[in-house]
């Protein structure tokens, strides 16, 4: 299969710089996703198929939803942070019940463990990514519990 050119690598990551998934090595949020999604270490092992479902995918990040609530690829996106979370720092708490603290603490509302999500708005949702972007940063930094990072 074809991969994807030069060109077209630089406008996946500067897409995803814009919403900060691109850190300083292969370690980061972009890479992670790919991963998530294609098994792949690298943007350049992607295919043109790959390039622009991740491309629909960064997009719908961003893009407005009709009723203003989370997006689908927010959800998903937050159930990848999420997972990253609980692999830096793990936790007897499941990880819907953890998700709805940190939405509770962290956007003031009430959030139940089998739908944590259910009310977040697409501007929530933005927030509460960074959020969990800086625990999974600081708990990386510390060492977390079972000494990764």
């Amino acid at each position: 299969m074809k991969k994807i050119s030069k060109n077209q690598i630089k406008v996946l990551y500067a897409t995803a710089s814009k919403l900060g998934l691109v850190g300083r090595d292969h370690d980061d949020d972009l890479h992670l996703i790919i991963y998530n999604m294609f098994k792949k270490e690298s943007v350049r092992d992607l295919t043109e198929n790959q390039y622009r479902k991740m491309l629909r995918y960064l997009d719908g990040l961003t893009n407005n939803t009709e009723n203003g609530m989370i997006t689908s690829k927010q959800k998903q996106y937050v159930n990848i942070l999420m997972q990253k979370l609980a692999k830096v720092s793990p936790s007897k708490t499941s990880t819907n019940e953890r998700l709805a603290g940190i939405v509770h603490r962290h956007l003031g509302m009430t959030a139940i463990p089998q739908e944590p999500l259910v009310w977040v708005t697409k501007e929530q949702a933005q927030k509460l990514i960074i959020v969990l972007k800086n625990y999974i940063e600081f708990e990386t930094k510390k060492g977390g519990k079972n000494g990764t990072g």
